[in-house]
């Protein structure tokens, strides 16, 4: 029987966290009646690292859940963060693996296109009456709460992340050469070899002494 990979449990941790994270703690978190969205968060920061079609994935999967627990429109969020989490894995693939300036510039863009999406398909299916109310007094007012949220936890993640490369990297390393270390021997076998080289280098010298004093006699 196979089981998931570290890479997929992690995702799936952190989906299932974020939700509860949107369900118990976002609602305490409100400001000025504008409540940050997870979700979105939650599937630009799994579209930096992971494939284009499992960012999708896991956007659905969140933004569905987001619509159930929110009583709103069933599949509006999670078309947005199914778009979101395809859309910036493709554009950010290969590209900002390494630059934490501009991970944070995608997590940036990725609440900013979010928040106005998900403003601009409640209007369209009617839901929200004054579209630009919604835009100006709650979309841009969560982008702002997305970003900050976003790159907070970017920041603790790529800490976390280079604080685990560095340890793999200080055991791999020779703490001499700064070279790979190679296969270790144990401190007796060590010793052995170091009192047995010199002994076997000196026989010939020993044997040939011998054999000048045995000539003399």
């Amino acid at each position: 029987m196979e089981t998931a990979s570290p890479s997929v449990r992690y995702v799936f941790l952190g989906g299932l966290a974020a939700f509860v994270a949107q369900v118990a703690l976002a609602p305490n978190c409100a400001i000025a009646g504008v409540v940050p969205n997870l979700m979105i968060v939650a599937t630009a920061l799994t579209a930096l690292s992971h494939s284009a079609l499992r960012a999708c994935v896991f956007g659905f999967v969140v933004g569905m859940l987001y619509d159930l627990a929110s009583g709103g429109p069933l599949g509006v969020m999670a078309l947005v963060s199914c778009i979101i989490g395809y859309a910036l894995s493709t554009v950010t693939k290969g590209s900002f693996s390494e630059s934490l300036l501009a991970k944070m510039a995608a997590v940036v863009l990725a609440a900013l296109f979010g928040e106005m999406l998900h403003a601009l398909v409640l209007g369209i299916i009617g839901y929200s009456a004054d579209v630009l109310h919604s835009l100006v007094f709650v979309a841009l007012p969560g982008v702002a709460f997305d970003a900050l949220i976003g790159l907070v936890a970017l920041l603790v993640l790529n800490a976390l992340g280079s604080r685990k490369g560095s340890g793999r990297s200080g055991l791999q390393m020779d703490y001499r050469s700064g070279a790979p270390a190679g296969p270790r021997l144990r401190m007796g076998s060590h010793r052995r070899l170091s009192t047995t080289g010199p002994s076997s280098r000196r026989m010939p010298r020993a044997s040939s002494r011998r054999l000048r004093k045995r000539k003399f006699d």
